[in-house]
């Protein structure tokens, strides 16, 4: 073998695939080979190590290198690099295996156990997996690195079990609002190809689901065993208890528990602690009607009818509507805690079988007693008993009372019933038409005697009238035919316009 003749310190020499390095300091050639990866040196014979234990020797062009970045752990057979590895092919590209800033051990494993080498598949940005020994892309799914977003083009599944303060699957971040309703959209979104969100909350949205029009399936359904148990469709219907609309115009529809054959219930609450007794007056519950921009046409209102307590919960029904004209419900009519159905004032009435008439409409009934008396001029009466009753039904007013003196003294003139509970209607075509009563069970009269009554226009009087014989015209009751222990009873029918 023919080395160079004078050689120099670290001077190369290679025959037969062999580098010979020359030594000055130990006046020899020294056998070493070429790292085939970087085309380092690695020299062998008597030259001195360098650095610390563990270190890789490398010629740095003149004398033997090592680096703490670069180590060997015999003992459990493991190269550690304390920086990038570049794989160079020496043509254009080259492959890098990077580490930044880890926070945790990590591994990356190459072949499996039978010893088949995984190659790395799929498109640019694709996600890899192992698929039977072999690295391959997963179609349509990647990553974004310079937006750090990951697109699944398949189905996501997991199969973690729920536990303490560790729920299976969490989204958190801080929500966007302030946008547009195209741009503030949910933290969670499904929104198939083709459908397009513009009408998200500007203030945020925790789950968001967007069709595309004409969608006819399921935007929601909540099963329990296979059985849906509350849907969202995609007409926007609200289905609980039940998987099918009974009418496409109702967008809520509640049907009740199967398992006991039971109605629907509806509760409308008040959130406060149930300890807190709620005042008359106070709304429990309310039912209105309007259009899409609020402007109410009627409403149904539920509020407490005295101060509630324990096991004392006095409630009331209020029905209110919006008249012709008016911008807000008025009430018409309540339904009390004490089993009243009240009218409000001001109310038309009832109409009976489809009658539109105003004039037909039942506006009033009342129930009462009033106290009827005589009156004469000059006259003191006293009575042993003078009461009555009487029953309106809309203007028609019937009372019923009885009179019996115990003294009557200073009169003269004609002879009127007084105190009636409403003032007489005015006569209809100058004719007090259903104005009349009747009086009946007298005694103790002196003179003629009394059988009938005629309310009076204006006035809460009635006139007293009298018959001299059968076919004679009446005549009004003087106070010299009144005895001073003059007894009757009596019947009045007349109309009113209270």
């Amino acid at each position: 073998m023919a080395f160079p003749v004078s050689p120099t310190e670290g001077q190369t020499f290679t025959e037969n695939n062999t580098v010979w390095i020359y030594s000055a300091v130990m006046g020899q050639w020294n056998r070493s080979v070429i790292n085939p990866l970087n085309e380092t040196l690695y020299k062998f014979g008597s030259a001195s190590a360098t650095g610390n234990a563990g270190e890789i020797q490398y010629t740095d062009g003149t004398n033997l290198a090592a680096s703490p970045n670069l180590l060997w752990d015999n003992a459990n057979n493991e190269l550690e690099v304390g920086g990038d590895v570049v794989l160079d092919d020496g043509g254009t590209y080259t492959t890098t295996l990077q580490t930044i800033t880890p926070t945790a051990a990590r591994t990356i494993s190459f072949p499996d156990a039978t010893g088949t080498v995984g190659l790395v598949g799929g498109s640019s940005g694709n996600l890899v997996v192992n698929q039977s020994g072999a690295y391959a892309g997963v179609a349509n799914s990647s990553v974004d690195n310079a937006t750090g977003n990951i697109t699944l083009g398949s189905r996501f599944i997991s199969s973690l079990n729920g536990a303490a303060s560790a729920p299976p699957g969490t989204f958190t971040g801080t929500w966007f609002t302030g946008g547009t309703g195209t741009t503030t959209k949910p933290q969670v979104l499904i929104e198939p190809t083709g459908a397009t969100s513009t009408a998200w909350s500007t203030s945020g949205t925790g789950l968001g689901i967007n069709a595309a029009s004409g969608f006819a399936g399921r935007l929601l359904d909540l099963q329990t065993n296979g059985t849906s148990q509350m849907i969202v469709t995609g007409a926007g219907q609200l289905l609980v208890g039940t998987s099918s609309s009974v009418s496409a115009n109702c967008y809520l529809q509640l049907l009740g528990n199967p398992a006991n054959n039971a109605g629907t219930e509806l509760y409308l609450g008040r959130r406060e602690a149930a300890t807190n007794p709620i005042t008359a007056g106070q709304s429990i519950g309310d039912i209105r009607f309007g259009d899409n921009a609020g402007n109410l046409f009627a409403r149904i209102t539920a509020s407490a009818d005295g101060t509630s307590g324990s096991g004392d919960y006095p409630g009331r029904l209020v029905f209110s509507t919006t008249a012709d004209g008016a911008a807000t419900p008025t009430e018409r009519m309540r339904i009390t805690s004490d089993a009243y159905v009240r009218l409000a004032a001001g109310t038309g009435g009832i109409q009976f079988n489809g009658d539109t008439a105003a004039a037909n409409a039942l506006d009033d009934y009342e129930e009462g007693t009033w106290t009827p008396a005589l009156s004469a001029s000059g006259a003191t009466f006293g009575y042993t008993v003078n009461n009555g009753r009487y029953t309106k039904i809309g203007n028609s007013v019937t009372v019923h009372g009885r009179i019996i003196l115990f003294s009557a003294s200073g009169g003269s003139g004609t002879v009127t019933l007084t105190g009636l509970p409403f003032a007489g209607a005015p006569a209809i075509g100058g004719n007090n038409v259903g104005q009349q009563g009747i009086i009946g069970r007298t005694a103790n009269f002196a003179g003629d005697v009394p059988d009938s009554l005629e309310a009076k226009e204006g006035a809460t009087e009635a006139n007293i009238y009298y018959r001299a014989s059968a076919n004679a015209a009446t005549s009004l009751l003087d106070y010299s035919d009144l005895g001073s222990t003059a007894n009757f009873l009596f019947t009045l029918t007349y109309r009113t316009t209270n």
